[in-house]
């Protein structure tokens, strides 16, 4: 049988926890090549994995759940997990049960397990764990607002109409030619679809827009190269399709809340 974890607990080491209007937000550490016995949670919550990773087992499906990605959890669905070497360092979000009888009476609820990891869901994952150790006294309205953006999204996640078989081929264009300025009519071209249609088929599947995938994917691969090249940030900027270092910064500040140079100082 199952042990059924009441709200806030784990099977981690918790490191702080925090209340807000709706959630409660739970920062955990978990030990590496751990194996959780069979447990289930009484509330929904959905977690972002910070760092390290995980696997999951509900029966027959099995959802590896590796850095910035993010994991719903229905409430009382029985599963195991087994923790990678490095260990896992997440931040759980549980709902509270008003807040489910409001998502359930709107046409959403935390019916199955699943993963997600589009960039989008990447950047509130950094945006609600810094608002999570932040003491600013708006932090928590912040909280409460990136969480419910976090719901919507994955609600939103994987609704196009076409089963959009393409899309995948769409990501791989994306991934090959990022640092390019590559038009959507282009792309749209490429796999037989209306620009219009791809775009919103796009965000639907990954949540998050064309533009912002590139992005992220231009950030991500500078940020690599900040940690393992000593190339000027001109160099880098320019590699990764950036105007020049000044639009590099800036795009660099806002998705991680500091410059390449103090970034890359600190590594």
């Amino acid at each position: 049988m199952a042990r059924k974890l009441p709200l806030g607990e784990y099977c981690g080491a918790t490191v702080s926890r925090r209340r807000v209007h709706g959630f409660l937000l739970t920062e955990n550490l978990f030990q590496g090549d751990h194996a959780i016995p069979v447990h289930a949670h009484e509330y929904p919550h959905f977690t972002l994995v910070l760092a390290g990773g995980f696997t999951e087992q509900y029966g027959g499906l099995t959802l590896n759940c590796g850095a910035q990605s993010l994991l719903l959890v229905p409430a009382g669905e029985p599963h195991t997990d087994t923790v990678w070497s490095p260990g896992a360092h997440s931040l759980s979000v549980e709902l509270s049960r008003g807040l489910v009888k409001r998502l359930a009476e709107q046409g959403w609820q935390f019916r199955e397990p699943r993963t997600m990891t589009s960039p989008g869901l990447r950047r509130a994952a950094c945006r609600l764990y810094s608002e999570f150790r932040s003491a600013d006294p708006v932090s928590d309205v912040a909280i409460e607002s990136i969480a419910l953006d976090v719901l919507v999204s994955a609600a939103r996640t994987g609704t196009e109409t076409d089963g959009g078989k393409w899309l995948p081929r769409v990501k791989e264009i994306l991934q090959e030619q990022y640092a390019q300025r590559l038009p959507l009519r282009e792309i749209a071209d490429a796999v037989g679809v209306h620009e219009t249609h791809l775009a919103k088929a796009f965000r639907h599947r990954y949540g998050c827009t064309v533009g912002d995938y590139v992005r992220d994917l231009r950030l991500e691969q500078a940020r690599n190269d900040l940690e393992r090249t000593k190339d000027s940030l001109a160099e880098i900027a320019l590699r990764h399709g950036f105007c020049d270092q000044a639009h590099f910064s800036r795009s660099f500040r806002l998705a991680y809340g500091t410059t390449p140079s103090a970034y890359r100082s600190r590594r």
